[in-house]
């Protein structure tokens, strides 16, 4: 991770040297890191580390999970994100939306806060994808607790 050396060779790791030795002897093999965030989503990074997870934030209207057919975007494919409210599918739809004059207004642009947090743990390694993750032989079980409001009922 590059960003624990910092800017300019100031950063918060003391002894580099030290510390990816560390890294290269333990990289989280048998170790299930629960990440209580926005959920995640389909990554090439992580789709090999997560186990099952769950979703704790319910939709404010059944029309807006009731499948992917508006073009506007208004509609969340529950075969992918799962069935309303509560259950057994993290995976973010995305975590806000604009306020229009449709229904349920449309799903924005999501920050994937919950898959960032996911990837600095535990992205594989030498896939010739995006990053590496801290340990990457860790396990991710993610936990939709946040939506577009910062939180749920």
């Amino acid at each position: 991770m590059w960003g624990l050396y910092g800017t300019y060779g100031v950063g918060i790791a003391a002894d580099k040297d030290t510390m990816n030795a560390v890294w290269n002897a333990n990289q989280g093999s048998g170790t299930v890191v629960a990440v209580l965030d926005t959920g995640s989503t389909v990554h090439p990074d992580l789709d090999s580390n997560y186990v099952a997870g769950y979703d704790f934030v319910s939709s404010a209207s059944p029309s807006c999970r009731s499948g992917a057919t508006n073009s506007d975007g208004d509609y969340v494919d529950t075969s992918t994100y799962g069935a309303l409210g509560w259950d057994s599918n993290p995976l973010d739809p995305g975590d806000w939306t604009t306020v229009t004059s449709a229904s349920c207004g449309n799903a924005g642009n999501s920050s994937w806060h919950g898959t960032h947090v996911a990837g600095t743990i535990a992205a594989v390694t030498d896939n010739g994808q995006y990053v590496a993750g801290v340990a990457p032989l860790a396990q991710i079980q993610p936990v939709r607790v946040l939506s577009f409001a910062g939180g749920g009922s």
